[in-house]
C-alpha cells in the first residue's frame, strides 16, 4: 500500500493534491541525488526521519560535473559524506570521463546548464541501475517550478510547457515539488543541519539565474503574490495538456514503432491543426530520446512540419524527416543520430519565413535575406526554378560541421547577376549558444 512521503511538512502545502502525486512503496528503496545544497540536504535529512518510520533503504550519490572548481566540487562532496556518515546512509562520488557535459552540448545542441543536468542524470540512472534502487530522489522545490513555468511563459511555451516540472516518473520523485526554499532552509537552520550554496547561483551567467536574481524581485514588487497566480497557471495548463493529449491520441492514433512513428493519412487530413502540431511534438521527442527540453521542436519548426505535411511534400529538420508513402505520414530519423551525414531538403516555401533548426551543437538558418555586415559561417548558393527542392547535406566532425555540398561557396556573391530568375540562398551555422530559442 502507497504511502506519503514526508507528511508532516505537507500540511502547510498550497498544493492539496501533492498527497496522492508523491506516494512511494513501502519498503522501497531510493538513491537521493545529493549535491550539499539547502535543497538537496533537507531532501537527505527528511528522507532519513522517514525511512525509520516506513523501513525505506536509503543510498546517494554526488555528480562531479567537472565545469566548476574542483576545490568547490571537493569541499561539497566532503559535506556530503560526513552528512551520510552520520545518518550511516551508503553514498557516492559519480563522475565520467566520457560523454561529458561539452560532448552532450555539441551532440543535442544544448546550453551548459541543459548539458550538466543530462550529464547528472545519466550517471544516477546508470548508478540507481547498478545498486538496484527502486527510485531516484531529486531535491526540485516549489521555486524551482515557478521558475520553470515563468521561463517557458517568457519563452512562448503552450500548455505543454507551462505545465511545468512533472512530478515523478516511474522511476524518480520530486518530493519537495510543493515546498518552498525558505520553508527548506529554515527547517535546516532549526535542525542545525549545515549546507552549502553554489556561489554560481549568484553570478547572472545563466538565464535562470538572471531571472531569479534580477527580474523575479522586479515582479515580485508589482505584482505581489504572483507566485499563486503561475502557480495556478501551471495547474491549469497540465489540466489543458493532459485534455489535449488525449484528443490527440483519440483524433490522430500514432503508431510507434522501433526508429518510426506513422499516421494514417485520412486521419491527418481530418484532425484539428494544434493537434497535429502536438502529435508531431510527440512523435519528436519519442524518436529523439534526449529528454533535453531545449532539443523539442520549437512551435516554428512543428508549423513548418505541419504545412509540409498539409501540402504533402517531404520535410527534414532536426535529424528527422516526414515523408507520406501509400497513405501513411511517416516520421523516421534521417540517418540516425551517430551518422556521419545528414540530409535536409527545403522547397521555396520552406524559406520564405528564414528556415532553423539545430543540428549537433550547431545552429542552422537558411534565408533569402542576408544579414548586413561581415558574418562568419555565411554560405549561399543561387537556386533557379528547375533546381528546387535544395538539398544540403551536413558531414558532422567531432568540433565542426561543413557543408558537404560543392555548389555551396563562401565567396561573395556577384551584385548584378546576368539572370534575374536566379535568387540567392544565404546559409548561416554556427554553435549553438546558451538560451538559443529556434
Amino acid at each position: 500500500m502507497p504511502i506519503n512521503l514526508f507528511p508532516g511538512l505537507w500540511k502547510n502545502s498550497t498544493d492539496v493534491n501533492i498527497r496522492k502525486r508523491i506516494n512511494l512503496p513501502r519498503n522501497a528503496s531510493c538513491l537521493v541525488a545529493l549535491s550539499g545544497g539547502g535543497d538537496s540536504v533537507a531532501l537527505l535529512d527528511l528522507a532519513y526521519r522517514e525511512s525509520v518510520n516506513y523501513s525505506l533503504t536509503l543510498s546517494a550519490a554526488k555528480v562531479i560535473h567537472g565545469i566548476r572548481s574542483a576545490e568547490e566540487e571537493e569541499a561539497e562532496a566532503q559535506l556530503c559524506k560526513k552528512l551520510c556518515k552520520e545518518r550511516d546512509i551508503p553514498f557516492n562520488v559519480l563522475t565520467a570521463d566520457v560523454d561529458t557535459v561539452e560532448d552532450i552540448q555539441l551532440r543535442y545542441g544544448c546550453g551548459p546548464e541543459q548539458a550538466a543536468r543530462e550529464f547528472r542524470r545519466n550517471l544516477l540512472e546508470h548508478h540507481r541501475g547498478g545498486i538496484s534502487a527502486d527510485y531516484l530522489l531529486f531535491g526540485h522545490t516549489a521555486d524551482d517550478n515557478i521558475e520553470t513555468i515563468f521561463m517557458r511563459l517568457l519563452s512562448g511555451s503552450g500548455p505543454e510547457g507551462l505545465s511545468g516540472i512533472s512530478s515523478d516518473t516511474s522511476t524518480a520523485f520530486k518530493p519537495l515539488l510543493g515546498i518552498s526554499r525558505s520553508d527548506l532552509r529554515a527547517y535546516l537552520v532549526s535542525k542545525d543541519i549545515p549546507w552549502m550554496e553554489d556561489r554560481t547561483n549568484m553570478e547572472n551567467i545563466y538565464r535562470r539565474n538572471r531571472l531569479r536574481n534580477e527580474l523575479i524581485p522586479l515582479v515580485t514588487d508589482i505584482f505581489p503574490g504572483w507566485e499563486k497566480a503561475l502557480g495556478t497557471l501551471g495547474e491549469r495548463s497540465r489540466e489543458a495538456s493532459d485534455a489535449l493529449s488525449r484528443s490527440a491520441a483519440s483524433q490522430l492514433p500514432c503508431r510507434k514503432a522501433g526508429d518510426e512513428c506513422c499516421w494514417d493519412e485520412a486521419d491527418w487530413d481530418e484532425a484539428e491543426e494544434y493537434l497535429k502540431a502536438l502529435s508531431l511534438w510527440d512523435a519528436f521527442n519519442h524518436l529523439d530520446n534526449s529528454r533535453i527540453p531545449d532539443r523539442q521542436l520549437p512551435w516554428k519548426s512543428l508549423k513548418e512540419a505541419r504545412r509540409s505535411v498539409n501540402e504533402k511534400r517531404s520535410w527534414n529538420a532536426f535529424g528527422l524527416k516526414l515523408e507520406i508513402t501509400d497513405g501513411i505520414v511517416r516520421m523516421s530519423r534521417s540517418g540516425g543520430r551517430q551518422s556521419a551525414c545528414i540530409r535536409i531538403l527545403l522547397e521555396k516555401a520552406d524559406i520564405l519565413d528564414d528556415f532553423e533548426s539545430v543540428l549537433g551543437g550547431f545552429y542552422l538558418k537558411v534565408s533569402f535575406s542576408r544579414t548586413s555586415g561581415k558574418v562568419p559561417g555565411l554560405r549561399y548558393i543561387k537556386m533557379y526554378p528547375g533546381d528546387w527542392p535544395l538539398e544540403l547535406r551536413f558531414t558532422a566532425a567531432q568540433k565542426s560541421l561543413k557543408l558537404a555540398k560543392s555548389c555551396i561557396t563562401e565567396k561573395k556573391p556577384a551584385k548584378n547577376s546576368p539572370d534575374s530568375q536566379g535568387k540567392l540562398v544565404y546559409i548561416f551555422i554556427e554553435p549553438v549558444k546558451e538560451g538559443t530559442n529556434v
